[in-house]
């Protein structure tokens, strides 16, 4: 927890800019249903580690990129405990409902099970990738390129009053 926003990776003044220009939109349960037209949707998925209780979240996002490269957080899915099927059958329903272009899955361990049962389910738009300390903090493609995309208020997030994510 930052001690002030000045020392924060996401300062607030540069979240907030997410919000502009979306405060009637809501999040959407089919790529159909988002106001915007997208030129490329992708879901990006964090598979939890365990399904016991006091387990950590899985946490699908599906977002896409407009005709002016802006980034659209369009749905979450996020589950505590969920068991690997639970996992599989929700990616096959979103690949339905969204139509990404790709599922990106994190591949860590244990977690490269749950591309492998999904691709047997017949999806082919699966791409597995490693998480380590070293990538996450790189400049170009880890935590700190997704501060500046905020920065640059190239990121829209549904704002609509009321509404939640599922």
């Amino acid at each position: 927890t930052p001690v002030s926003d000045a020392s924060s990776l996401f300062p607030w003044a540069w979240l907030e800019k997410s919000f502009i220009g979306m405060e009637n939109v809501s999040f959407v349960d089919n790529i159909s249903s988002y106001p915007f037209r997208m030129k490329k949707v992708v879901i990006g998925c964090d598979f939890a580690k365990s399904a016991n209780i006091g387990a950590d979240y899985t946490v699908f996002s599906v977002v896409g990129m407009d005709s002016n490269d802006n980034y659209h957080l369009i749905n979450v899915w996020r589950k505590q405990g969920a068991s690997a099927n639970e996992m599989v059958n929700k990616l096959v329903q979103m690949d339905q409902m969204f139509r990404p272009n790709k599922i990106i899955c994190e591949a860590n361990g244990f977690q490269s099970l749950i591309p492998d049962m999904v691709k047997q389910r017949g999806l082919k738009n699966i791409e597995e990738f490693v998480t380590t300390g070293s990538n996450k903090k790189d400049l170009y493609s880890g935590l700190p390129s997704l501060s500046a995309i905020f920065e640059r208020g190239e990121c829209k997030i549904p704002y609509k009053e009321g509404e939640k994510f599922s």
